[in-house]
């Protein structure tokens, strides 16, 4: 019975992926803007695998670390 539920729950994430797969491939959608999911995924492993990914979130997050916390500290007093 859990089997058929896990299918359920999957069936419309799987078929939006296809269908992704299958109009970015086909060139309906721009493959620029939405590259297919198996791109995207190979791209994904690649980058875990060669360390640039770690590098590349660990460089956003300090560039965000500074705005997040310059605008959330004025804020602080008034809450409490």
């Amino acid at each position: 019975m859990r089997a058929r539920k896990w299918v359920w729950a999957a069936a419309p994430i799987v078929t939006l992926l296809g269908v992704w797969e299958a109009l970015a491939r086909t060139q309906v959608l721009d493959p620029l803007f939405f590259p297919p999911p198996s791109v995207l995924a190979a791209t994904t492993v690649e980058a875990l695998r060669d360390g640039s990914l770690a590098r590349h979130v660990a460089a956003t997050l300090r560039r965000l670390a500074p705005g997040f916390w310059s605008d959330r500290s004025p804020a602080w007093p008034a809450a409490c």
